[in-house]
């Protein structure tokens, strides 16, 4: 089932996305990582799934994270770690990974321990620490002119980090290009672009 904060009210509650979620990647080589968000939309709803984005982004902020959610995401992390692993490609490429980065598969067991034993109290730390809307960037791709006049999709994605913004404008723009061929009467995809400071 799909369930998380952003699912929970951008999906569920306001019944503004069928497809909502977030992502965290740490570079192995640099010390830099990216936090985001996206949701697959109705044009007309953009407005509102950014301020609902927002809106549960400053909750977190304001009163953090809670046990129950920090078991249910450990779990949830380490399923995923485990089905990736009995995957024979997905192994293959971790592997090829690790002989690149100078680790063994020990790293691996050693980042799983060290993630299962964090405590609700040094993520919201971490939260606090890293997480400040006013530096995320904002980018919407979609049908937004009124004057095309049929039935599209929206694209919305949040990142903290500007480095990616580029690599990750593009994949949804390219993204959204295909799934406008897939759209009959679909002539033409226009994209908006919201940077915030």
């Amino acid at each position: 089932a799909l369930k998380s904060r952003l699912a929970d009210r951008i999906r569920q509650q306001d019944g503004l996305s069928y497809g909502v979620g977030s992502f965290f990647n740490a570079d192995d080589q640099d010390q830099t990582a990216t936090l985001g968000g996206y949701a697959f939309f109705a044009p007309e709803n953009v407005a509102a799934v950014e301020k609902a984005f927002f809106e549960e982004i400053e909750k977190v902020l304001a009163d953090g994270y809670n046990d129950e959610e920090l078991v249910a995401a450990k779990s949830g992390w380490m399923q995923k770690q485990q089905v990736t692993r009995a995957q024979d490609g997905s192994l293959a490429g971790a592997l090829n990974q690790n002989l690149f980065l100078d680790r063994n598969m020990e790293w691996d067991a050693d980042l799983e321990a060290k993630v299962m034993a964090l405590s609700i109290e040094e993520i919201n730390a971490a939260m606090q620490k890293y997480l400040d809307p006013e530096k995320m960037v904002v980018i919407k791709v979609g049908d937004f002119a009124k004057s095309i006049g049929f039935p599209s999709h929206g694209f919305i994605l949040l990142s903290a980090d500007r480095t990616q913004v580029r690599k990750e404008f593009k994949a949804l723009e390219e993204a959204h290009l295909a799934l406008t061929e897939l759209t009959k009467g679909a002539d033409r995809c226009i994209a908006e672009t919201d940077m915030r400071a």
